[in-house]
């Protein structure tokens, strides 16, 4: 009976401790609800399509600021193919360093995240399963909380 609670108790604990980790699924968010969150935040919302033309993109769109942050949301044609964007992405933003700083990466099957602050600028990576976030370096200082805040409210 004890090695029983035991049992329960260990494997409660693991999948919390899985959870905290990061380890949860994440649901990927909608085109609508990536322009409800952007305009909560009092960001504009523009119809990118004409601007990322690769034909993996079914759709994309751009959100701004009014301090001038960015963040780009893609719907992507297959999962494969964000996957192999996100890796893309990745690469772009870590070519972009131009100092000391930090990066994280965090890789699940349906889902990823690249963090990086770095020369006093921060850039963020997410793909879930078709889709992707984007926020192009910004000025850390000045923008890193609100677009955590913004991350955070989409799910990414």
């Amino acid at each position: 009976m004890m090695k029983k609670i035991l049992a329960v108790v260990l494997a409660a604990v693991l999948c919390i401790g899985l959870l905290g980790c990061g380890g949860g699924k994440k649901e990927a968010a909608t085109a609508d609800r990536f322009k409800e969150v952007a305009e909560e935040c009092g960001m504009t919302v523009e119809n990118a399509k004409d601007i990322y033309t690769d034909k993996i993109f079914v759709d994309s769109y751009l959100a701004t600021a009014p301090s001038g942050w960015q963040a780009v949301f893609f719907l992507i044609d297959t999962a494969d193919n964000a996957h192999t964007y996100f890796d893309t992405m990745l690469a772009f933003v870590e070519g972009q360093k131009t100092g000391a700083g930090s990066a994280q990466t965090t890789k699940r099957d349906t889902w990823a995240t690249y963090t990086q602050t770095n020369g006093g600028k921060f850039a963020y990576v997410s793909q879930i399963e078709g889709t992707m976030l984007y926020i192009a370096p910004t000025d850390a200082d000045a923008n890193k909380a609100a677009a955590e805040e913004f991350i955070k409210k989409l799910g990414y």
